[in-house]
C-alpha cells in the first residue's frame, strides 16, 4: 500500500510579490517523500501511483518530470526524437533519469496559447527491460480501484478506459505504459 500525501499534485502555487507562498513551502517534505518513493519503489508500483495521482484529479505533470530528473539533467545534452516537439513535449532519456530500468519518459502536451500554459496529453513511460504484464495489471487495477473501468487485452497489451476521471485511458504491456488524460478534466494550475 501506498502511504505519501499526495495533495501537493493539486495545491496550486501562489503568485506573491516579494514572498514566499508558505501554504506551498509547507508541503516540501510530502514533495521529498514523493521523490525518494518514485526513484526507488518498484516499476508497477510507480505505474500505480500515477494511475492514484490522476484517477480523481487532475495533478500537475512537473511534480513527475522533475522528480524523476538527476539532478544535473540539465547540463546533459540530448536530442528529442523525431515526432516529439521539443518545444512543447516534455521528454527524457534514461541517461538524464534517476532510475535506469526506464528506458525513457515521454509526456505530451497540449499548448493553451490563451492561458499560457501547457495540459497533460500522454504520459508514456518505456521500460528498459520487460515486466510481468500481471503485476503491471494488478497494479493498475488497485490503483483505480473505486472507479468504475472496462479493461480489454490483446495478447501483448492490456487497455483500461476510465469513466468519469482525469484518465480516459491506460494502455500497459510488458514494456511500457501509456495514460491518456481526457481533456474535459483538464485544470488550469498558475505555475505549471
Amino acid at each position: 500500500m501506498i502511504k505519501l500525501d499526495l495533495e501537493f499534485f493539486y495545491y496550486p502555487v501562489k503568485q506573491i510579490l516579494d514572498a514566499k507562498d508558505e501554504e506551498y513551502i509547507a508541503l516540501w517534505p510530502m514533495i521529498d517523500d514523493f521523490k525518494k518513493f518514485i526513484n526507488t519503489t518498484s516499476i508497477p508500483e510507480v505505474c500505480k501511483l500515477i494511475t492514484i495521482t490522476y484517477k480523481e484529479q487532475y495533478a500537475q505533470q512537473k511534480y513527475w518530470y522533475r522528480n524523476l530528473l538527476n539532478k544535473n539533467s540539465f547540463e546533459i545534452d540530448y536530442e528529442y526524437p523525431e515526432g516529439i516537439d521539443d518545444e512543447i513535449d516534455r521528454y527524457a532519456p534514461k541517461n538524464v533519469l534517476q532510475r535506469k530500468d526506464f528506458e525513457y519518459i515521454l509526456m505530451r502536451q497540449f499548448d493553451d496559447f490563451e492561458k499560457n500554459c501547457y495540459y497533460l496529453k500522454e504520459f508514456e513511460i518505456k521500460f528498459s527491460t520487460p515486466q510481468n504484464l500481471g503485476e503491471l495489471q494488478y497494479a493498475i487495477e488497485n490503483g483505480l480501484e473505486e472507479k468504475e473501468f472496462t479493461k480489454s487485452d490483446t495478447v501483448d497489451e492490456v487497455y483500461y478506459m476510465v469513466t468519469d476521471s482525469p484518465i480516459s485511458r491506460i494502455e500497459i504491456s510488458t514494456t511500457k505504459f501509456l495514460m491518456r488524460i481526457n481533456p474535459e478534466k483538464w485544470v488550469w494550475f498558475p505555475d505549471s
